[in-house]
């Protein structure tokens, strides 16, 4: 690498930052940083949701505490990224009536100290289907929703 500057420069021959393509590629190449650490913008990441309760039959009252979990799909067109825990992120736990379509937010979840895992304990006064939405902001990764699972009253 030279030490001198050229004497007529072209159009980015004096970046000193690394273009959001440049980051996609050493990502996929190398990894992440951390699990927190944003995805660069110029990918476009599929993502795998999924959420399990701790009881699905409980009594009108009890607390169940729901896990959830969110990674990158594994998809070796993602490189060093497939499979990756996505950690630090938004992720909502929502509820519909048992076999309806209408989802409510109910809470947003809490980041475990396990990588990608999230948690969030809900009192539960009716029977519901449950699911997580992960829904990301300003990285390189897409939304994803997870399978409902149903926790019913005694």
């Amino acid at each position: 690498m030279s030490s001198v500057q050229a004497a007529n420069p072209q159009f980015g021959w004096n970046q000193h930052a690394l273009g959001r393509c440049d980051v996609a590629r050493l990502q996929m190449a190398y990894d992440m940083q951390s699990w927190t650490a944003p995805y660069s913008t110029c990918l476009d990441l599929a993502t795998i949701s999924t959420v399990s309760p701790g009881a699905t039959t409980v009594r009108a009252g009890s607390q169940v505490t729901f896990t959830a979990s969110v990674r990158i799909a594994n998809n070796s067109a993602y490189g060093r990224l497939a499979d990756n825990p996505v950690h630090g992120r938004t992720v909502v736990l929502q509820r519909a009536a048992i076999g309806g379509t209408s989802w409510l937010d109910v809470a947003t979840m809490t980041p475990a100290s396990a990588a990608g895992v999230y948690t969030r304990a809900v009192t539960i006064n009716a029977s519901y289907q449950w699911r997580v939405s992960f829904r990301p902001a300003g990285e390189g990764v897409r939304p994803s929703t997870s399978v409902a699972v149903a926790v019913r009253l005694l």
